[in-house]
């Protein structure tokens, strides 16, 4: 893994992590997989959508990625966005992370979804986010909406 990097996953996932120490709500889980092969998982992660951008923040508020979508598209009820920017915000300063490709499913229903060619099904206000970086990391992330303000 390139130098540069790492010290990104760690921020992020520090921040996440912190998620997991404080009381909240079951909202969501982010894994991280880095190039070595290494994996963490953080649970409880609160998740919002403005209709522009995907908000992902840790439960003390410290920090949050934010998956700027575009080129929408539905597949039935389920809506497919193409994140064009992702960027990590913690203590005020805002960090760009490269991506190579990525997809944001959004189900904005009350009913389960199929996912398009899968025989998986998005619940009712559920997202599932799959992010590939130029540093090869992958990033996946599901969970219940907290929040949806178009």
């Amino acid at each position: 893994m390139r130098r540069g990097l790492r010290p990104w996953l760690c921020g992020i996932g520090v921040a996440l992590l912190v998620a997991t120490w404080t009381p909240a709500s079951a909202q969501g889980t982010a894994r991280v997989q880095q190039s070595d092969g290494s994996v963490q998982v953080y649970r409880d992660v609160k998740m919002r959508f403005n209709g522009k951008a995907l908000w992902i923040t840790s439960a003390d508020r410290r920090g949050a990625l934010e998956i700027a979508t575009g080129a929408c598209s539905f597949a039935g009820e389920l809506q497919r966005c193409l994140p064009y920017a992702v960027t990590w915000h913690q203590d005020g300063r805002a960090h760009k992370i490269a991506l190579a490709r990525g997809t944001v499913f959004i189900n904005l229903t009350d009913a389960a979804q199929q996912l398009h060619h899968s025989s998986e099904m998005l619940a009712p206000r559920n997202v599932l986010v799959a992010l590939h970086t130029v540093r090869d990391t992958f990033v996946s992330i599901r969970g219940t909406l907290e929040a949806v303000k178009p």
